[in-house]
């Protein structure tokens, strides 16, 4: 099914009936990588699940965006369907943006699963970045033959997310480098933390800053699963969410 939202066509399913519940994808994912846990939870939710601007087959941006851009789309599609107060689930990306939503009461829960938002660069990543923004510096004056080298460094030291980007390469520089710190303490609904034990993407170290900074938030590990429990381990992220939401 699709919608249209700030012009553009944006493509989700939905399943079950009852109270509204939106999952929100990560960046590069798609609503059909949720199936299962969009069916096991629509026993006693109406489940949306999104396709992002770029992703899926919803349309792409067509300039840079940021996640304030993100967020309205997710908040017009909830205006386009006559949602009020959902449940949101996101996941790494899309937790980002769902926390954002919730930090302005624009929600009634929200499950985190593996979110992005209160990473820290590590040493490795600052070098990498000072040593292509020096490259860059150097060669600047060599117009299109320093274009050239400067795309080789990009593929050679960006993250596989980065080099796949393509158009939307810029976008997601500014939607990794916005973090949530000071937006947490804002968010006064219940919440889940949701991590995969042996998430590589985004450590579980980072679920303990979730659970610091929005108040009466706990964590639930899924043991075993990496950063995408949604595919991996989908009857036990069902599980955790419908315990939660049990609560609701």
């Amino acid at each position: 099914m699709q919608v249209q939202v700030n012009d553009l066509n944006i493509n989700f399913q939905v399943y079950g009936s009852g109270k509204p519940l939106i999952i929100i994808p990560g960046w590069r994912d798609r609503s059909d990588n949720w199936y299962t846990v969009a069916q096991l939870l629509s026993n006693r939710f109406q489940v949306f699940v999104l396709d992002l601007p770029g992703f899926g087959v919803s349309d792409a941006p067509e300039t840079t965006w940021d996640i304030e851009d993100y967020k309205n789309i997710v908040k017009g599609f909830m205006t386009q369907m006559d949602i009020e107060k959902p449940i949101l689930l996101g996941h790494s990306h899309g937790g980002k943006i769902s926390s954002i939503i919730a930090s302005e009461g624009g929600c009634s829960g929200i499950i985190l699963v593996s979110s992005s938002g209160v990473d820290i660069p590590s040493l490795t990543v600052k070098a990498k970045i000072l040593w292509f923004k020096t490259i860059k510096l150097l060669v600047r004056p060599f117009g299109k033959h320093g274009e050239k080298i400067l795309n080789y460094y990009r593929n050679k030291l960006g993250s596989r997310d980065y080099q796949e980007a393509g158009t939307l390469r810029a976008t997601m520089v500014k939607v990794v480098n916005y973090k949530l710190f000071s937006l947490l303490p804002k968010i006064k609904i219940p919440a889940v933390i949701i991590w995969g034990s042996d998430d590589k993407t985004l450590p579980v170290k980072q679920a303990k800053i979730f659970e610091k900074l929005i108040k009466g938030s706990y964590i639930k590990l899924i043991w075993g699963a990496g950063h995408h429990p949604h595919i991996t381990n989908p009857q036990e992220l069902a599980d955790i969410a419908g315990e939660f939401l049990a609560d609701l």
